[in-house]
């Protein structure tokens, strides 16, 4: 672009790419991943689409359709930058759904065209669609095997839904070498993997482990926003200086839209990497999110007042794998239930009303 847009200075990319010889059957072989050097050439016939639920189409009005849906998956995202903030200024805007190349919002764009492909649209209007969505996890599983690229992005959502397209195309495609690496992978490699966690008890919680007890204490006393993706090192509550805000609040919807999705379909669920309990945490985070919104109670420690490590603050001791908090009477009583998610789609929250009461 002559001047860079909010999210990208990418108008437009497109990969070309040169075998030595044309495949077999050139009309089914998906184009090899455009990032490292393992070069497969995948079969559109590995494509399991019968896995596929096929709720029906009136229950969601605003739901996108099969043109829509082609439109966001179709073209080459570009999305391998090492860089750890700024790797999405590399996605072409043309190539991302409202030409949005931000990771949370990329990946709320996503999570429609899963949405869409789980109604009852007709085969012959959904293939093109999972066919261009596969295509776009098998470079995500390229250029993660080649070592180079970086998801996690901090934490805050600039990687977002990497692992959910990665996880997709594995799924569909059945393919044991794909579904291998998924389950030998790092999960701090990815948002989804880094920020989400089960806590005390086994609850579900939203968070990045990546700095200090004091540097979490310090944000919170102070609201300091370069904290506000990091998790309650105690294990009790979302994270954050202030929960419920921050990340959390550009995030949760898409996790809320992913359990449901991860809950649907047996074989997308099957393929999630359990290491660290993410599935868990994940799904489990999701529905709580959509149940009960912000979660800040039940909270045994004491609110950042008086002085650090005397009246609140770690005490010293560790119990549950966590940090034990000097106790008190909560840290943020009132942002329990809150809700100030700042990505929504009116289509996945009528599907996960509609999917969820026929769901165990």
């Amino acid at each position: 672009m002559a001047d860079c847009a909010a999210t990208t200075c990418e108008q437009f990319g497109a990969v070309l790419t040169v075998l030595e010889e044309m495949p077999a059957s050139p009309q089914t072989t998906f184009r090899p991943p455009a990032n490292g050097t393992i070069k497969p050439l995948f079969s559109t016939d590995l494509l399991h689409p019968a896995a596929l639920p096929s709720y029906p189409s009136t229950c969601c009005p605003s739901r996108i359709n099969a043109a829509m849906a082609l439109a966001r998956s179709k073209g080459f995202r570009n999305n391998y930058s090492p860089d750890t903030v700024s790797g999405y200024y590399m996605i072409p805007a043309d190539n991302v759904g409202y030409q949005r190349a931000w990771g949370g919002d990329m990946w709320l764009s996503d999570l429609e065209v899963l949405g869409y492909l789980m109604l009852d649209d007709a085969p012959i209007a959904k293939l093109p669609v999972l066919v261009a969505y596969v295509q776009q996890g098998i470079d995500i599983w390229g250029a993660h095997r080649n070592g180079g690229a970086s998801w996690n992005r901090g934490g805050g959502g600039n990687g977002a839904g990497a692992l959910t397209t990665y996880v997709f195309a594995a799924a569909m495609l059945d393919d044991p070498g794909m579904l291998a690496d998924l389950k030998a992978a790092d999960m701090n490699d990815f948002l989804e993997g880094l920020s989400f966690y089960l806590g005390r008890n086994g609850v579900a919680l939203y968070g990045a482990n990546r700095d200090t007890i004091d540097a979490y204490w310090g944000g919170v006393s102070t609201g300091d926003a370069s904290t506000r993706d990091m998790r309650d090192p105690h294990g009790y509550i979302d994270g954050g200086p202030i929960p419920g805000g921050g990340y959390e609040a550009n995030l949760a919807n898409q996790v809320s839209y992913l359990s449901l999705l991860l809950r649907a379909l047996p074989a997308f669920r099957n393929a999630w990497p359990t290491t660290n309990s993410n599935l868990s945490a994940i799904v489990g985070f999701g529905k709580r999110y959509h149940d009960h919104k912000t979660l800040t109670l039940p909270d045994p420690c004491a609110p950042a007042v008086g002085t650090y490590k005397r009246d609140y603050g770690p005490s010293g001791s560790v119990s549950e794998g966590f940090a034990d908090c000097i106790p008190g009477n909560g840290r943020f009583p009132s942002l329990d239930r809150s809700n100030i998610a700042n990505r929504v789609s009116s289509f996945l929250t009528l599907l996960y009303q509609y999917v969820d009461r026929r769901l165990p």
